[in-house]
């Protein structure tokens, strides 16, 4: 847990806030720029894949994905949107905890980040957005031959429950709810470039969430479709 956000990170989200810390030199873990060298992170895929009676990579790809996310990004986008607070994630200042089976336990940041007021969704969101992700997406998809679209939409996902989550308790005009649905919300950035991250998800008439683009998870036999699958069973 990082000290500086331990008011924000209490009960229900405790957990939550206690996949990132401050690194003091003393906890073991691995670089994140070593972990996403192509050979190595195929070989960490592989020993996640274990885990499964019968694995397909790019599910398993997948799979291994939204246990980053979970980790990384949503506690980073809940002290964004409610602090204004930016961590310091540029991938080659962090270090990363592994499990015994190849997946994310926790993360060590270089220091607690600061508290940032944002004026619009970018400013708010870039480090994560713009100086994180786009590194591991496109590590991700090289190593395993997962489509860019599918992961970036695994974050996506993640991202939009914590925006609606944040808007259940801090109001729908809180300033970091606003920025996190302009965040979604635009096929393009006001820059002009893409935004990856366009309309995950999507509701329908009756209120069911689905989302945009499958995670292809019921490629490995043993999981059945999310809740949220747009696919017809």
């Amino acid at each position: 847990m990082i000290p500086e956000l331990a008011p924000l990170f209490r009960g229900p989200l405790e957990e939550i806030g206690a996949t990132l810390f401050v690194d003091d030199g003393t906890a073991p873990r691995d670089s994140l720029a070593a972990l996403l060298a192509a050979d190595r992170l195929a070989a960490e895929l592989a020993r996640f894949a274990a885990r499964y009676a019968e694995p397909e990579p790019r599910a398993v790809a997948s799979q291994w994905s939204k246990l980053y996310f979970t980790r990384l990004a949503v506690p980073a986008m809940v002290a964004a949107i409610a602090a204004d607070w930016r961590l310091p994630l540029a991938p080659e200042r962090l270090g990363v905890v592994l499990d015994g089976q190849g997946g994310i336990a926790a993360f060590s940041l270089p220091h607690a980040g600061a508290a940032q007021p944002a004026a619009q969704a970018r400013q708010r969101f870039g480090f994560l957005v713009d100086a994180h992700l786009p590194l591991v997406v496109d590590s991700l998809a090289r190593a395993s031959g997962l489509s860019r679209r599918v992961l970036w939409s695994n974050a996506g996902n993640l991202i939009e429950t914590v925006v609606e989550r944040c808007a259940e308790l801090l109001g729908d005009e809180h300033p970091g709810v606003r920025h996190g649905r302009e965040l979604l919300a635009g096929r393009r950035f006001a820059e002009g470039d893409a935004n990856p991250l366009f309309e995950p998800v999507r509701y329908m008439a009756d209120g069911t969430r689905l989302r945009r683009v499958c995670c292809i998870r019921y490629l490995i036999p043993a999981l059945a479709y999310c809740k949220t699958c747009p696919l017809e069973r």
